[in-house]
């Protein structure tokens, strides 16, 4: 009688134990996976483009200003090797050569500053973007249920891989090209994109 008691007590466990390993089971395979183009969001998402349209013209004004000095020094360069009026490493050539190299300077420290300031104006974009997209991903996954959204990159190489003849631009290209296959049932770029544009254009 206890053999059967103690048998009766195990059978229930181990049935307990299955329906605890089945409902696991269960709640894995119903797991919601959603995956982003993230390229695609930043050619989609409509304040990116109307930042990326700012940030140009924003530094049109300093880019034109290095293009007409850069000009400038060529063509006193060019000025200076063509006259031969003036004897080469004469006090007039050198003096020449000393605005040359004042221009040359300013050019240079043109160059820097735009840089740094181009650097600064990306970052803080790439940051704003990011910080919309991931405000977004989180009430849309909140919204229809999904317990894990990923990105990714494009499955297929860019356009400038596809042109280059470097074999280690297109291998670095293709090592991060983890995900090889997206099925449209977990693709939510369209979506993900979609919702972004309605909040900026609930801002507007």
């Amino acid at each position: 009688m206890k053999r059967m008691q103690k048998f009766g007590v195990l059978l229930v466990a181990a049935v307990a134990i299955l329906m605890s390993v089945s409902a696991r089971a269960e709640e894995a395979r119903a797991l919601r996976i959603g995956v982003v183009k993230i390229q695609d969001v930043f050619k989609e998402y409509k304040f990116a483009k109307v930042q990326e349209e700012k940030i140009k013209a924003s530094f049109k004004g300093e880019e034109d200003s290095i293009d007409q000095l850069e000009k400038e020094i060529r063509a006193a360069q060019d000025k200076l090797s063509r006259d031969t009026l003036i004897e080469r490493n004469s006090a007039a050539w050198k003096l020449q050569a000393l605005e040359i190299q004042k221009k040359q300077i300013t050019l240079d420290e043109k160059k820097q500053r735009f840089a740094k300031m181009t650097r600064q104006a990306m970052a803080e974009f790439y940051r704003s973007i990011y910080k919309d997209f991931r405000k977004v991903v989180e009430l849309y996954s909140k919204e229809y249920k999904f317990d894990l959204v990923i990105t990714a990159p494009e499955t297929e190489l860019s356009d400038d891989s596809e042109k280059s003849d470097s074999p280690l631009a297109i291998q670095n290209e293709i090592l991060m090209r983890r995900v090889q296959y997206i099925s449209p049932s977990v693709d939510i770029t369209k979506q993900i994109i979609a919702s972004m544009n309605n909040m900026y254009a609930a801002k507007n």
